[in-house]
């Protein structure tokens, strides 16, 4: 049965800690706020200023690798040229490589399960994936049409899921950064994605172009099937969605001063 966990707090971004017996959300007052995931209580409460807690990256655009030995952040663009950058950091600070990243704002960034790999994904609707070690550029993508807003890795790394204003979900195939599959079914925008920890399920949280308060749907995705098993009613923009480490349930967070809970089984 789904279920709301309450905040203080407008939630948006999501992460399982723990092994799944707590959850942690970046809230748009600067904290991070960690609740017991059954109960629903509050457990901590982690202020930006703490910059050195690993749990501020919720409060950010910054991607870690699982390790948490790199990230990767972008930067504004060249006011010249309207480049952007890329720039992945040790975990002291110290830069490792700063990659061109397009032209018009970096709309999505992660890390490979491996961390061998960075992508990114630009307004100028081009995705780039890079190798972490040496900073080469792997591929360009440059046919897709619009832009990418939300994306994942599988977690065995063999695929990796891109969606954004199109509606459609892309999975691409990591050995070669090509598209093996189409998802189409979401009704609105794509702003959220995430892979089931089996790999065998995707959900995805839309955004309505009329206005981020509209409300949207949530879809439980049958990868093999490529077809959505169920799907829930958000009251608004899905900004994150998670699946929990035991992959029955999932958590999103719709802009509002909750998480909404709901079952994957």
């Amino acid at each position: 049965m789904s279920r709301s966990i309450s905040s203080d707090s407008l939630v948006l971004t999501l992460k399982f800690l723990d092994g799944g017996r707590s959850l942690a959300g970046g809230c748009s007052d600067s904290k991070v706020r960690v609740w017991d995931f059954n109960s629903g209580s509050l457990k901590e409460t982690v202020a930006r200023e703490q910059a050195k807690h690993p749990l501020t990256s919720l409060l950010s655009r910054l991607a870690w690798t699982d390790l948490g030995n790199l990230q990767a952040t972008p930067k504004m663009p060249n006011r010249q040229t309207g480049e952007n950058f890329l720039h992945i950091l040790e975990a002291s600070g110290k830069e490792k490589h700063r990659l061109t990243a397009g032209i018009g704002g970096i709309s999505i960034v992660g890390f490979s399960p491996d961390g061998k790999t960075v992508v990114a994904g630009s307004y100028d609707t081009d995705l780039r994936f890079w190798n972490v070690s040496n900073g080469e550029l792997l591929r360009r993508v440059e046919d897709l049409t619009v832009s990418m807003f939300a994306m994942a890795f599988s977690p065995d790394g063999k695929w990796l899921a891109t969606a954004g204003v199109d509606r459609i979900v892309y999975l691409w195939d990591t050995s070669t950064w090509r598209i093996a599959k189409k998802l189409a079914g979401q009704p609105e925008m794509i702003s959220a994605l995430d892979f089931s920890p089996d790999g065998k399920r995707l959900v995805t949280g839309g955004f309505s172009e009329l206005t981020a308060g509209h409300p949207v749907k949530i879809l439980l995705w049958d990868l093999a099937a490529g077809k959505p098993m169920k799907s829930f009613d958000a009251p608004r923009q899905v900004t994150s969605a998670v699946f929990s480490p035991d992959g029955q349930w999932i958590a999103a967070a719709c802009r509002d001063k909750s998480i909404a809970v709901h079952p994957a089984a």
